[in-house]
């Protein structure tokens, strides 16, 4: 080989590796400014949402205050567990009532508190005192010392308010609103902002033990805290996330919880970032008030302050060292350390925590066993969560057409805490039992159909809507079938047709004769022959009898000789706002409404003809503290009350002896009248009823409309039946006011199909 070609090859080598050489410098170099540039890209995004970060005030819910009236159902006892409920503390008889306090004093102490310039109610044995809690309500009454006196039995015999240190007789005792509810842009989440230095330091070491014990120290990652994660995990020992309170912060405000090597090396770099731009406390605050734990229904429990409500009901700053523990264990995984749900892992983890503190020397030996031997909390909080959503939806309405934004500092809503609870359970309860019991129900069940229901109850008083539950729960489906819902609604509308012909024939009665032979109806060039259920057919029956026995005959009959046309516009008078055509079918309710038109529609008819516009807000505060107030409008009367009050005591016998006479026979005892309504084709089952108090509306069918074959005494009345037996506690089983010209009289009738009767009818003077 020459010297010319030896160094050739030589040369050619030398070439390459510096080729190789700029290749390696120019890739480097490119991914520098390439990591340079990334870096920037999230330090601008962390200095952009650090200078844009600002807690957003929730709109906070608020529901009715709540007026119990005097009654012998409402013992002691039940007063003592509703303050336990509601949190209040028992004071002794010598201590001073402060809000949220009660105490029971014995007769003497009674008479001298309370009785020194007024008569004692006879046989007072014991009286119960209390002062409500405080509360931003504008109609609260925690400014009054409230009294329940009681006999020897416990029962309650009288009530007594305390006003300008001056004691007078009540009808009836309040309890104030509760907040129930809270939304942040419209998303249902739970979260009360505390500031650093309010929270408990018992609070801030738990998390501190059992997260991050090194956070004071690290720089916003723990590069020993990863290489232990990682070994552990390799070698089998107890799973480790290696994340800081930084990291996990990162993870929360800026990431998505999706565990792969690209979000990880992201949440390394932004942790040290977040570090250098913002101090240890601002952290340590904000992962305090943003970290997820729990679920209420559809409403996440975020940050300490919401979970120690949500958990203990109380503030955060009342937490105690074992509570405190609790929270700690409770945010590494809301789900498998509930302690309502998981007690057993929810109680190992808080004593481990509890237990790393003393290794850290943040408790002594006594503090932490004097907290390991305390019991977890009990789960009191209300179970409305699941569907009081479906409320606020209604709320949520109404706001807009009053033009007021759902991000409201505060909104004061007619929300009964007891109804819409009642509301729900019935609903789901007897939903549940249909799938159970019904064989075509259970057929479609195995097809995937579900059923569901819709159900609105309204306190009459002050027409208010008390409770909406618009389907079986609001995590599966936000459709509401109680407000969007339009369905078919048959036999409910017939009492209307009743009402326009007592009003066109004054001087008929409900012994007054309806034909209900089977006839051919002509109308605009066309041909209907309406059945009677089951094809039975009778002659000349009383009026109460159709009525309550829901004869399609005799009911179109009626509506022919009242006019199409007026029953029509009635209907518009008394609250529905669904295009109705005057035809003969409408008698027979062939068209279709909402649950709540039928519940305006129906409150009109038992306030004895009187329309007044349902509503469910009281009052509203705007972020810029403007209050909005909303005052029910006057009644305005829209029929003769005699009209209605016939029609009302016929529905009391629909639920004596006609096609609601399950309500008497599951053992209901007070004032009631009722209509079922059943569609054509079984696809809607429907029962509205009412006491003097309460009204309720309840739907059951398939969002995908399938035959049921349920009708409304097999579908919608059990459902019905279940959630007026819970308010049966509360009523004060007044009679109707019935107009003064009137009076009802005991009478012992046989009628059409051969029965005899006993029954309760209304006539003239």
């Amino acid at each position: 080989m020459t010297s010319i070609s030896v160094a050739f090859t030589v040369i050619l080598p030398m070439k390459k590796l510096k080729w190789l050489f700029l290749v390696f410098a120019s890739f480097l170099t490119l991914s520098i400014i390439g990591f340079t540039l990334w870096l920037l890209q999230l330090n601008s995004q962390i200095k952009e949402s650090l200078e844009k970060r600002t807690f957003q005030q929730p709109t906070e819910y608020f529901s009715a205050p709540r007026l119990i009236s005097v009654s012998p159902r409402h013992t002691k006892d039940s007063w003592i567990q509703n303050f336990q409920q509601e949190s209040y503390r028992q004071r002794d008889s010598e201590q001073v009532l402060r809000n949220g306090d009660f105490q029971v004093l014995d007769q003497p102490s009674c008479l001298k508190k309370y009785f020194a310039e007024l008569s004692p109610p006879n046989n007072l044995i014991e009286c119960l005192a209390f002062r409500t809690q405080q509360t931003e309500d504008p109609f609260a009454l925690f400014s009054a010392e409230q009294v329940a006196v009681f006999d020897d039995q416990g029962t309650w015999i009288d009530a007594f308010a305390k006003l300008d240190n001056h004691l007078r007789r009540a009808s009836q005792l309040a309890l104030n609103s509760r907040k129930v509810a809270q939304y942040i842009s419209g998303k249902p989440i739970l979260q009360v902002y505390f500031p650093l230095g309010e929270i408990p330091p018992q609070c801030l070491n738990s998390v501190l033990a059992i997260e991050d014990s090194k956070f004071l120290e690290h720089q916003g990652v723990s590069v020993t805290g990863i290489l232990r994660a990682v070994l552990n995990n390799l070698t089998g020992g107890p799973r480790q996330g290696g994340s800081t309170i930084t990291q996990q912060l990162v993870k929360n405000d800026y990431l998505t919880p999706e565990k792969t090597l690209k979000r990880k090396i992201i949440e390394f770099f932004m942790s040290i970032l977040l570090e250098f731009h913002s101090s240890k406390d601002q952290i340590f605050e904000s992962y305090l008030n943003v970290i997820y734990l729990g679920q209420s229904g559809p409403f996440q429990v975020v940050g300490f302050g919401a979970a120690s409500e949500f958990y203990f009901e109380k503030s955060l700053a009342e937490a105690n060292l074992s509570e405190c523990a609790l929270l700690a264990a409770v945010l590494n995984s809301p789900g498998l350390y509930n302690p309502f749900t998981k007690p057993e892992n929810a109680l190992k983890r808080r004593n481990l925590v509890l237990e790393r503190m003393s290794q850290l020397g943040f408790i002594d030996d006594s503090e932490k066993k004097l907290a390991q031997e305390s019991p977890l909390p009990r789960n009191r909080n209300r179970t409305i969560s699941e569907t009081a959503p479906y409320f606020f939806n209604l709320v949520a309405q109404e706001l807009a057409k009053h033009g007021l934004s759902e991000n409201s500092r505060q909104v004061f809503t007619t929300l009964n805490i007891e109804q819409q609870e009642a509301a729900q359970k019935s609903l789901q309860s007897g939903l549940s039992q249909l799938e159970m019991n019904h064989k075509k129900v259970q057929e479609l069940k195995a097809k995937g159909f579900q059923l569901e229901g819709a159900l609105i109850a309204v306190d009459l008083d002050r027409s208010w809507i008390s409770a909406v539950v618009g389907g079986r729960s609001f995590r599966m489906t936000q459709f509401n079938r109680a407000i969007q819902g339009q369905r078919q609604i048959g036999s409910v509308f017939k009492p209307l047709v009743y009402l326009e012909y007592f009003e066109q024939f004054p001087e008929e009665s409900l012994l007054s004769l309806v034909d209900d032979r089977k006839s051919t109806i002509k109308y605009e060039g066309q041909s209907w022959s309406p059945d009677n259920y089951g094809k039975k057919h009778f002659e000349d029956v009383p009026i109460y009898f159709a009525l309550k026995n829901s004869l399609n005959s005799a009911t179109v009959h009626l509506a022919m000789k009242a006019g199409l046309k007026n029953i029509q516009e009635l209907s518009q008078k008394m609250g529905a706002t669904s295009h109705l055509m005057p035809v003969p079918s409408m008698a027979l309710g062939s068209f279709e409404m909402t649950v709540a038109e039928v519940a305006q529609i129906y409150s009109t008819l038992a306030k004895m003809g009187a329309s007044q516009k349902l509503q469910a807000l009281r009052a509203v505060k705007t972020s810029s503290s403007t209050w909005t107030f909303f005052d029910a409008a006057e009644p305005s009367s829209v029929v003769r009350p005699l009209s209605a009050a016939y029609v009302i005591n016929g529905l009391q016998q629909a639920v004596d002896s006609g096609t609601a006479a399950s309500v008497r026979k599951a053992g209901l005892n007070g004032n009631y009248a009722g209509k079922t309504g059943t569609t054509s084709d079984n696809k809607d089952a429907w029962f509205a009823g009412f006491s003097p108090e309460v009204l309720s509306v309840t739907w059951v069918g398939y969002d995908q409309p399938q035959s049921h074959g349920l009708t409304g005494a097999s579908g919608a009345l059990p459902i019905w039946i279940e959630f007026m037996r819970q308010m049966e506690a509360q009523s004060s089983w007044r009679d109707f006011s019935w107009p003064s010209e009137t009076e009802i009289r005991a009478q012992e009738l046989v009628e059409p199909d051969g029965k005899k009767v006993q029954m309760d009818l209304l006539f003239l003077k």
